[in-house]
C-alpha cells in the first residue's frame, strides 16, 4: 500500500580535509598524508531525492511527498596530486615547498596509506580476436586462443583455445587431433563432438565450417583425425552425453535426485557453460533462441580452426605475441585513479 522512490543526482567531490580528534577540519595537504600514513582522498556527497505516496481506502495513489536532502557523504575517493582537487594546484612553484613538495616535482601520483603509488600502463592480448601461435616444444604444434569478452558489460576474459596436438595421442593410429579448452570443463573436448553438440548435423557441414572450401584435400586430411576420433557422437544427444562427463559432479547435489533430475540438470549446466563460458562475445542481447546462438559459436569455432590450420600448412604467418596490433594496452590502477587522471594539470 506504499511505495517508495529514490534517486541519487548531482555528485560533488570536495576538497581533500581532515578532520582531526579534537572536531577541528582543515585543509589537507599531501606531505601530511606520507607523515601520517593517510590516504590522500576527498568526501563524495550525492543530492538524494525521495518521494512516498501511498494508496487510500479505494486502492487509487494519492499525491506524492517529496523531498530533497542535500549532500550526503556515500564515501571517500583517492585524489592524485597535482590534479585540479589536489590544493597543491593552487600553488606556484615557489609556494609548493611551503606546503612540503618539491617545486619540479611533476606529480601526478597518489598516495594510499603514506605510501606513493602510480599508475602504471601494461599490455595484455587483444580481446575478441582469434590468434594462432606456435608452440615449440609442447603438447600441442599449434593454437588459436581467443579472450572472449561481452561487450556490454565489464566481465573477466574467457579463453577458448582451439589447439592442433603434435603427435598422435590416440592410441590407435587416428593422426594428430584437434580439441577445444573450454572454461568451466576439466578437460579438453574433442573438435567434432563438440560441434556436434552446438547444433552441426553432418559430416560435409562440418568439413565446410572448418575448410570452406570442399576441394581442399591438404586441409581435409588434416581435419579426418578430428572426424575419425568423434565417429561414435553421430547426434547430438550423443555428443552431449559425452561431454557431460567433464563436468565436475560436485557442484551438484545429487543426493535428493533422481536420475532423470541428475540428468537433466547436467545438461542445463553444460548449456550455461557454451553460453556464459564459450566465446560469451558472441551473445546477442536479443530474444534469439539458444540453438541459433550455439550454431554461430559452431561457425566461429569453424573460423579459428581454419586459421589455424592455414598456419599449419604455412599458408599464413603465425601471429606474434609481442607485436602491438595483438596487445591492449590499459592501467593497472583501478577505477577511481582512472578518472582522476584525466584531471592531471599538464
Amino acid at each position: 500500500n506504499m511505495e517508495y522512490q529514490i534517486k541519487f543526482t548531482n555528485v560533488y567531490v570536495g576538497k581533500p580535509v581532515i578532520n582531526e580528534t579534537n572536531g577541528k577540519e582543515k585543509p589537507f595537504v599531501p606531505q601530511e598524508g606520507r607523515l601520517r600514513n593517510f590516504t590522500y582522498c576527498s568526501s563524495v556527497y550525492v543530492d538524494v531525492d525521495h518521494q512516498i505516496r501511498r494508496k487510500d481506502v479505494d486502492g487509487n495513489w494519492g499525491p506524492p511527498s517529496k523531498a530533497t536532502i542535500k549532500k550526503i557523504m556515500i564515501g571517500r575517493v583517492p585524489i592524485m596530486v597535482g590534479s585540479k582537487l589536489c590544493i597543491t594546484s593552487e600553488k606556484g612553484p615557489e609556494s609548493k615547498s611551503d606546503l612540503g613538495e618539491c617545486k619540479v616535482d611533476q606529480l601526478g601520483y597518489f598516495i594510499i596509506n603514506g605510501n606513493e603509488r602510480t599508475l602504471v600502463g601494461h599490455e595484455r592480448m587483444s580481446d575478441n580476436k582469434p590468434l594462432v601461435f606456435f608452440n615449440k616444444n609442447g603438447k600441442f604444434s599449434c593454437q588459436c586462443d581467443v579472450k572472449s569478452v561481452n561487450d556490454c558489460r565489464y566481465n573477466i576474459p574467457k579463453t577458448t583455445s582451439v589447439k592442433l596436438y603434435a603427435k598422435d595421442t590416440s592410441g590407435v593410429g587416428l593422426g594428430k587431433t584437434i580439441k577445444v579448452t573450454i572454461q568451466g570443463l576439466k578437460n579438453d573436448v574433442p573438435l567434432y563432438i563438440l560441434m556436434k553438440a552446438l547444433g552441426v548435423n553432418t559430416d560435409k557441414e562440418f568439413i565446410k565450417m572448418c575448410v570452406y572450401d570442399l576441394n581442399d584435400a591438404e586441409m581435409i586430411k588434416l581435419l579426418r583425425p578430428s572426424i575419425e576420433e568423434g565417429i561414435n557422437s553421430l547426434s547430438k544427444e550423443e555428443a552431449i552425453k559425452e561431454i557431460i562427463k567433464n563436468i565436475n559432479i560436485n557442484t551438484f547435489n545429487y543426493m535428493s535426485l533422481t536420475e532423470e533430475e541428475k540428468k537433466t540438470s547436467k545438461i542445463k549446466n553444460l548449456y550455461d557453460n557454451f553460453t556464459y563460458y564459450l566465446l560469451p562475445h558472441l551473445n546477442q542481447e536479443t530474444d534469439e533462441t539458444t540453438e541459433t546462438n550455439f550454431i554461430r559459436k559452431a561457425y566461429y569455432i569453424g573460423y579459428m580452426v581454419k586459421r589455424m590450420l592455414s598456419c599449419e600448412l604455412k599458408r599464413r604467418n603465425f601471429d606474434d605475441r609481442d607485436h602491438l596490433c595483438n596487445k591492449k594496452i590499459e592501467n593497472a590502477g583501478n577505477l577511481t585513479a582512472n578518472l582522476f587522471c584525466l584531471n592531471w594539470r599538464q
